[in-house]
């Protein structure tokens, strides 16, 4: 069983009732709760590894509880799930900071490839294509996520040696698939400095065995 905490957010008091005996399967701690300000107060309260969504609450819509969550908690993950997929919604939630966004009724095979993907548990220094500094984090099977001083634009093929100890590196290569200010980054990493103004998401080409072998072995 994963240590990590759950919350689910939804007024489907049945949904809330599936959700919650799902998750509790896999993660140690899990919450359901049905209005954005219930939400809020389990954020003010404790500490969330996952937060799954959803953007029609009775009370406060879904994207404001969202950009609370972000304020409040930096690293937790959120997944947005809606009934009324609207591409402008979906756009404004991921430039937000939602990992992820879901339609109902949502494949949940498909959700839980997602939360297999939000396994982070440290910050790891890297140096970018020979001559940027970097810090990567949100580490996944298949894409990270790196906050650097340089720009890099979606398309840009970028090569990293990640450093993950004094006598360990793992050379990476992937292509770059967002890119946003790390202030509004969904996931600015603790360790980064004033001199790291720039994030972005990089899709990996190929990740080397070493590189899976060293996802598989975090834990949060």
């Amino acid at each position: 069983m994963r240590p990590e905490s759950v919350l689910f957010v939804d007024d489907n008091e049945l949904l809330r009732s599936v959700m919650r005996r799902f998750f509790a399967k896999e993660f140690e701690h899990v919450v359901a709760v049905g209005t954005g300000s219930e939400a809020m107060k389990q954020i003010r309260e404790k500490f969330y590894h996952i937060v799954i969504l959803d953007k029609k609450l009775p009370d406060i819509d879904g994207l404001d509880v969202l950009e609370y969550i972000r304020g409040k908690s930096p690293h937790s993950r959120v997944v947005m799930i809606t009934s009324n997929v609207d591409e402008n919604v979906r756009q404004e939630a991921l430039e937000k900071g939602a990992f992820e966004f879901f339609e109902k009724p949502f494949d949940i095979d498909k959700l839980k490839t997602a939360l297999r993907g939000m396994r982070v548990f440290k910050s790891l220094q890297a140096r970018i294509d020979e001559k940027h500094e970097g810090i990567i984090s949100n580490f996944s099977d298949s894409g990270v996520l790196v906050t650097t001083d340089a720009v890099f634009e979606c398309g840009s093929t970028v090569d990293i040696l990640l450093h993950i100890s004094d006598n360990k590196n793992i050379s990476l290569k992937g292509r770059v698939v967002r890119t946003a200010d790390s202030s509004c980054s969904p996931s600015k990493s603790p360790l980064s400095d004033d001199d790291m103004k720039y994030a972005f998401g990089m899709q990996l080409v190929d990740p080397p065995s070493d590189y899976l072998s060293f996802v598989d072995s975090l834990m949060f």
